[in-house]
């Protein structure tokens, strides 16, 4: 699946796996990172949600491509309700990679003054990396 979607070839990494007949967390978060990676942010999206009716339990990985896909699309308030939902509904903490995608989606959104908040509201020091995002 992860292969696939890296070639550009989204159709057939869906193939794969829809003909998985049982779907871990990994499997879940490689179908919904194509998405995001290629730009099918929506998707992505639906395609977690499907995830959470099947009851299998995200992975921090997982969020990390859900955030990416809201970033994608403009989705700032699911994206910030996914954030909080993290550590609320799943007992995931978030990383300097969950931050960062944030501060990508008020980026991209063009809410710099939300973004630079964001960052100062972190529990750790923010990396070269985080502030060139």
């Amino acid at each position: 699946i992860d292969m696939y979607a890296k070639c550009g070839n989204i159709e057939l990494a869906r193939q794969v796996f829809d003909k998985m007949y049982e779907r871990d967390a990994v499997l879940w978060t490689a179908m919904i990172s194509g998405y995001s990676q290629l730009g099918h942010g929506n998707e992505a999206l639906k395609l977690f949600w499907q995830m959470q009716q099947e009851s299998v339990k995200p992975s921090a990985a997982t969020f990390t491509c859900v955030l990416s896909a809201c970033s994608r699309v403009g989705l700032v308030d699911e994206g910030c309700c996914y954030f909080d939902s993290m550590k609320r509904d799943h007992s995931i903490s978030p990383t300097a990679e969950h931050y960062s995608c944030m501060v990508d989606l008020f980026g991209r959104a063009g809410q710099l003054e939300e973004a630079e908040n964001f960052v100062k509201k972190m529990p750790f020091q923010p990396t070269v990396d985080l502030w060139g995002t």
